[in-house]
């Protein structure tokens, strides 16, 4: 089962994430015609049977090249990425990654070894709780002694000031949380206070490397299992934004999006609806989910499935006959279905099945793919 939901997933995610184009309807088409799914007799999403007229359909040898385009303009994707500067400052130049080594994890050690006793993190793990006013001021690298020195300036918030290289003789890097709220919550029993309200920059050389919001998040009102149930999150990654937005609609329904976007190459959705059988968070298992309905799409390029999600996970063995019925895999590219997906356990790979009723093995797409995908990751990594 683990080996079959993996093979799944891998597909899933390198055709990656979410977004499907949808056609323009007019005010007179049935409901389904507006919802954004590819149900009842659409030969797209919201196009065609009953709703509008699709765009113009694709070629079975076009949409062979287009998957392999979505595919390639990953690589180059990961590719600018990997050549970016927050790549280059934090990962080279700060952690020294290596052959999947922090190659400077003794500098990063002897530059730290008084900032906890300078912060004061005492008084954090003894009232299990951030006190931005209490932590407030500027912690500055002193080169000249290494070690920390604090300045009360500012009031309202936490700076820290240190080098990205052993071989700087100035801080070239500031670190600094600007807003901070939390809220009193119990976990298991165990009562913490955790975040509701973050904000935290970094910036190296007079360039803003990366960014962490966290607001505007609800914990559940459940007497020991208050879990989060609701935020909106954003990262950023020079030159990478993703956000993740959580909303609870009922006790038991939930919607999460996350996207991934650097408004060139990158841009990858994900869509997930989920209802539960009931709000007992604490004793959550694969048979507590009602529905699962997933979308999965990189720029016109999408994956989803809108039928038994949670009825595959609440299952210890599924053959491949109920792997197949239950997930229902729907390939569309501009939001018109080109071709299904299958399970093949016997051969452990995932086939497609195009319109013309063709099909060719997943694996001719997936394996140069991930090996290339290897290639561009085995400088941190090293091989996988």
């Amino acid at each position: 089962m683990k080996n079959v939901l993996s093979r799944i997933s891998m597909l899933l995610g390198v055709m990656a994430i979410f977004l499907v184009v949808a056609c323009n309807g007019d005010s007179d088409a049935p409901i389904t015609c507006s919802d954004g799914l590819l149900n009842g007799d659409e030969v797209g999403v919201d196009c065609g049977g009953s709703c509008p007229p699709c765009a113009v359909t694709t070629t079975v040898a076009e949409d062979k090249a287009n998957i392999q385009k979505t595919l390639d303009d990953v690589l180059q994707c990961v590719t600018d990425l990997k050549e970016a500067r927050s790549t280059q400052v934090l990962l080279r130049d700060f952690l020294g990654m290596s052959d999947g080594e922090v190659v400077n994890e003794d500098w990063l050690e002897d530059m730290t070894n008084d900032l906890a006793e300078v912060l004061d993190t005492d008084v954090i793990e003894d009232n299990n709780r951030l006190d931005l006013a209490y932590h407030a001021g500027t912690h500055r690298y002193v080169h000249a002694t290494k070690t920390w020195e604090k300045l009360a300036s500012p009031s309202d918030k936490i700076i820290f000031e240190f080098p990205t290289q052993e071989s700087n003789s100035t801080n070239n890097a500031v670190l600094t949380m600007d807003r901070y709220a939390d809220e009193e919550v119990t976990i298991q029993g165990e009562t913490m206070f955790l975040p509701t309200d973050i904000n935290v920059g970094l910036v190296v050389d007079g360039n803003s490397i990366m960014e962490v919001e966290l607001k505007d998040v609800t914990y559940a009102d459940n007497a020991d299992f208050e879990i989060p149930v609701e935020l909106d999150l954003r990262l950023f990654f020079d030159p990478i934004t993703i956000t993740m937005d959580v909303d609870r609609k009922t006790n038991t329904e939930f919607s999460a999006v996350m996207s991934m976007t650097d408004a060139q190459l990158c841009n990858y959705r994900v869509e997930l609806d989920a209802e539960l059988r009931d709000d007992d968070f604490e004793n959550i298992s694969e048979g507590s989910f009602k529905k699962i309905e997933a979308k999965v799409s990189i720029g016109a390029l999408s994956i989803q499935s809108l039928a038994g999600l949670a009825e595959l996970i609440a299952l210890d063995d599924p053959t491949q006959t109920q792997i197949n019925s239950l997930l229902d895999l729907d390939v569309l590219f501009n939001g018109v279905k080109i071709a299904d997906l299958e399970y093949d356990e016997e051969a452990n790979t995932i086939n497609i099945f195009y319109k013309d009723s063709t099909s060719e093995d997943g694996n001719n797409y997936i394996d140069q793919f991930l090996d290339d995908l290897e290639l561009l990751f085995e400088e941190f990594t090293g091989g996988w």
